[in-house]
């Protein structure tokens, strides 16, 4: 299978995906420092924190860790010398990340890399810190690239001006896909046709080729899947084999989580929608999120309980943000003479207003400061971008 890798940078956010045919299999998005969320991804192994001593477990040999983020990481106490105090600060790295049902583990051999090569300069650092909080985490160039290559994928397409960076990364890895700078206006996401294809991504139809359609509706208990025949005259059987390949991607691409349901045709009198559910299965249970898929049920409803991993293709006002700025930079390089102007609605023009260090560098990038404007007529998520005379 010949899988290659698309990955490009804002001043929001890092985005990397993985496609076959053209198609979409995989993303990872990963925030900048500017976008003030950085830090705040799940540990991964290597990850060092200042945490805190929550709580005291001699049942299972160790303390619970509080790091600041996501959720309370085990760390086992092997000899007497590793004693710790509840409440006490602890600098600790992650051993091994949160698996299924089993949160992070961590311990205080640290294993130092990049400017932390000297321990005395890390101890020093985390003196100046509240616990717990992060000290070095995977940088998200990293993270995204990590997430969506494999030993399949072939080519790496990227801006120029990442082609450096993401060089040294690749030669890290131990990988040998070949890397591409794409010099096209707008960006490889844009000169391919993905950007159309992560728009899809939220919405709430998805056609299939044969003419049926998958309905997507999140709600707060969980995530309904609706799969329906539309114009598609070949049959149920059909319609569902292509409905749950489209489904395993959804859900990845999506990064879909808690509990999900789905409603096949006619899954309840169906006799092969079990071995679909099986192909279906896995992908999802090969991810990196852990999933557990049941069914169909007597009702003919298909189950799957899966962990987000929160980075995937997530229509929160922050991928809304990211996408408002890559518009706005477009729209700046095709017309370098005029002004901008960019209408908000309350969440996404909030979101930007509060981030001052950001608003700054936008102007920079874009080689002049764009005029924000509040539109409460507007969706809170949805933008308007559009170039004027000064």
């Amino acid at each position: 299978m010949n899988t290659k890798v698309v990955i490009d940078r804002s001043l929001i956010a890092w985005r990397a995906v993985a496609y076959v045919g053209g198609k979409i299999t995989a993303a990872s998005v990963a925030p900048t420092v500017l976008a003030e969320t950085y830090g705040r991804l799940p540990p991964l192994d290597g990850d060092i924190y200042l945490g805190r001593v929550r709580r005291m477990a001699p049942e299972v040999g160790g303390c619970f860790i509080d790091l600041g983020v996501g959720e309370q990481a085990l760390m086992p106490i092997e000899k007497k010398g590793d004693q710790v105090t509840e409440g006490a600060s602890v600098i600790v790295q992650v051993t091994r990340a949160a698996r299924g049902s089993k949160g992070p583990r961590v311990g205080r051999h640290i294993t130092l890399a990049g400017r932390y090569k000297d321990y005395s300069a890390l101890v020093d650092h985390a003196g100046r810190l509240n616990a717990p909080c992060p000290i070095w985490v995977t940088e998200p160039q990293m993270r995204v690239l990590s997430d969506v290559i494999t030993k399949d994928t072939t080519e790496i397409i990227c801006p120029p001006d990442i082609e450096n960076t993401l060089a040294i990364l690749v030669a890290e890895m131990g990988h040998d896909a070949q890397l591409t700078p794409l010099r096209e206006a707008g960006g490889p996401f844009v000169a391919l046709g993905l950007e159309d294809q992560i728009a899809q991504a939220l919405a709430t139809r998805v056609d299939l080729p044969g003419g049926g359609f998958l309905l997507i509706e999140p709600t707060a208990a969980l995530v309904a899947i609706d799969v329906n025949a539309g114009a598609d005259q070949r049959g149920w059987s059909q319609v569902n084999r292509e409905a749950a390949s489209e489904i395993a991607r959804q859900i990845i691409l999506r990064d879909l989580g808690g509990r999900i349901a789905i409603d096949f045709i006619a899954g309840r009198d169906s006799p092969d929608l079990r071995p679909l559910v099986v192909e279906m299965a896995k992908p999802l249970t090969q991810g990196g999120a852990p999933c557990r898929v049941i069914g169909p049920s007597a009702l003919g409803l298909v189950e799957i309980e899966r962990r987000r991993r929160d980075r995937g293709i997530i229509g929160d006002v922050p991928h809304f943000a990211d996408q408002t700025l890559r518009a706005a930079e477009r729209l700046a390089m095709t017309q370098p003479g005029r002004a901008i102007r960019i209408t908000a609605g309350q969440s996404v023009f909030d979101w930007f207003q509060a981030r001052t260090n950001l608003m700054t560098a936008i102007a920079t990038q874009l080689g002049r400061a764009p005029q924000w404007v509040m539109d409460p007529g507007l969706k809170p998520s949805e933008t308007r971008i559009e170039d004027y005379a000064p």
